[in-house]
C-alpha cells in the first residue's frame, strides 16, 4: 500500500504540480485548472485513498475560484453531488463546509455548510 507521500509524488508529478507534504491540496490550487483536476479525478485509475488527496485538491481549487474569479461551476456542481453521498470524502467535506468565513471560504455555502 501506497503512503500518503508516495500518492502526492505521484499526483504532482502526472499533474505537474509543486510536491508539498503538508496542505499539498491548498498550496497547488487553481482556479484555471479546475476543470482539468476534475476530468483527472473522474479518469484516473487512482484507488480510493489515492483520489482522497485529488478531491482536497479539487475542494480548494473550486474555493479559490470563486474568490478569484466568482463564478459558479457547473464542472464542479456536478462533481460534488455526484461524490457528496460516498463515506471516502465525508472528512473533507465536512472540513470544508464548516469553516465560517465567507470572504476566505466560499466554498462553505456551495457543500452545504452554514458559513
Amino acid at each position: 500500500m501506497k503512503s500518503k507521500i508516495e500518492i502526492l509524488k505521484k499526483i504532482t508529478e502526472d499533474l505537474n504540480l509543486n510536491f508539498e507534504s503538508q496542505d499539498w491540496g491548498i498550496i497547488n490550487a487553481s482556479p484555471d485548472r479546475l476543470e482539468e483536476f476534475v476530468k483527472y479525478f473522474e479518469t484516473s485509475r487512482y484507488s480510493e485513498k489515492e483520489k482522497y488527496e485529488l478531491f482536497e485538491l479539487i475542494i480548494a481549487s473550486y474555493n479559490d475560484c470563486l474568490i478569484e474569479i466568482k463564478e459558479k461551476s457547473k464542472i464542479f456542481e456536478d462533481f460534488i453531488s455526484n461524490t457528496k453521498g460516498s463515506d471516502t470524502y465525508n472528512t473533507i467535506i465536512n472540513y470544508w463546509k464548516n469553516l465560517d468565513n465567507d470572504d476566505e471560504f466560499p466554498i462553505s455555502k456551495v457543500i452545504g455548510g452554514n458559513g
